[in-house]
């Protein structure tokens, strides 16, 4: 009866399987998102892309950043943190502030994690910025 039972366990469990992992949540929070995180290299003049430089793994010596270009939704959200030294419980990034900017105002060497679509033609939906010493 307990083989039984494991078995039927077993059976439901890899039925499940599948369904689970279909709704599971990616890095970024929400299904379909993913982040990538790098130094700004540039902005499209028409704001439509932004290209970062990023560190992947490490493969060797011969290791060195590589270069992305990703699509801007003309809806993205682009958030500038500052760290604020303080830390309160009751924000959702303690330590830091954020307030939104015009892409345009991005610099080249400003560090940027952006939120983008899940796909092979990924967008940006959302960019949070954070200028190295300011």
């Amino acid at each position: 009866m307990i083989q039984s039972m494991g078995l039927l366990l077993v059976a439901l469990l890899m039925i499940a399987a599948p369904a689970v992992a279909a709704t599971a949540k990616t890095p970024a929070g929400t299904s379909g998102e993913r982040r990538e995180s790098g130094t700004l290299v540039k902005v499209a003049p028409d704001g439509a892309s932004v290209v970062l430089e990023e560190m992947g793994p490490w493969h060797g010596p011969g290791t060195h950043p590589m270069t992305r270009s990703i699509r801007v939704m003309p809806h993205a959200t682009v958030s500038m943190l500052e760290h604020t030294g303080r830390w309160h419980k009751s924000t959702s990034a303690p330590g830091w502030s954020s307030k939104t900017v015009p892409l345009s105002s991005l610099r080249r060497g400003d560090f940027v994690t952006v939120t983008e679509n899940e796909g092979p033609h990924g967008h940006a939906l959302a960019l949070q910025v954070v200028r190295p010493g300011e």
